[in-house]
């Protein structure tokens, strides 16, 4: 049970800092790197993107460095992957969390059916112990009740 519990703790305690460090990747600005851009428009798509495709001129420092063609809303497009990948690990964290708790329930019905089951034997135990009592109980009381009209019949003969 308790290594259940530290399991659910070391998943979610992973599933926060891989979201935290999601996150700090998304708001730090990139290192500046010299730039690079790597582009493959394919000519025989099945749909057309002419009516996307631009030319961006990169510059540095009011200098031109290059010219490129490209797709307008190419990097909203990389924030809709980013965001989908983060929502994916944020379900798979809480699949991941569902199931340890399932687990944890399924533990604990079988605790109390072992429980029950405990109590049952112990209850079958204490009935046939007061069915021997029960049966005894004459064998023990007999000699008993005996002794008992004996020492009564002593004490009303010497008077």
């Amino acid at each position: 049970m308790l290594v259940l519990v530290v399991l659910v703790v070391l998943v979610v305690v992973v599933a926060v800092v891989l979201l935290l460090l999601l996150l700090l990747l998304l708001l730090l600005p990139p290192p500046p790197l010299p730039p690079l851009l790597l582009t493959i428009i394919r000519r025989n798509m099945p749909f057309d993107l002419r009516a996307l495709t631009i030319e961006v001129e990169f510059q540095r420092g009011g200098a031109p460095l290059f010219v490129a063609t490209t797709w307008a809303g190419a990097d909203l497009l990389v924030l809709v992957v980013l965001v989908l990948v983060v929502l994916l690990l944020v379900l798979l964290v809480l699949l991941l969390v569902l199931l340890v708790l399932v687990v944890l329930v399924l533990l604990l019905v079988l605790l109390l059916v072992v429980l029950v089951l405990v109590a049952l034997v112990l209850l079958v135990v204490m009935v046939a112990v007061l069915l021997r009592l029960l049966i005894l109980l004459p064998l023990i009381l007999l000699p008993l009740l005996l002794l008992l009209l004996l020492l009564l019949l002593l004490l009303t003969s010497t008077f």
